[in-house]
């Protein structure tokens, strides 16, 4: 379970917030889900599931992470 979760939610609140779908737009995307796993071999732990719409194309996305300082820190960059 992820130490940070409530920095977490905070920081996934804020990105959702900024990056949430504007009126007149058909782009936007939304943090919808964490995950946590054994180490891969690439060196991941943990992911964020997001779910985007780029020009009315919907599409979901996983990006990983080596732990949770580092999506604690790409929360940060981009809220």
């Amino acid at each position: 379970m992820f130490t940070k979760a409530n920095e977490i939610a905070d920081l996934t609140k804020k990105f959702n917030e900024i990056n949430k779908q504007q009126k007149g737009s058909r782009s936007y995307c939304q943090i919808v889900g964490f995950e946590e796993f054994d180490k891969k071999e690439n060196g991941a732990t943990c992911a964020i599931h997001f779910h985007e719409s780029i020009h009315g194309m919907e599409r979901n996305s996983k990006f990983e992470f080596l732990d949770e300082n580092h999506i604690v820190q790409y929360l940060k960059a981009h809220t």
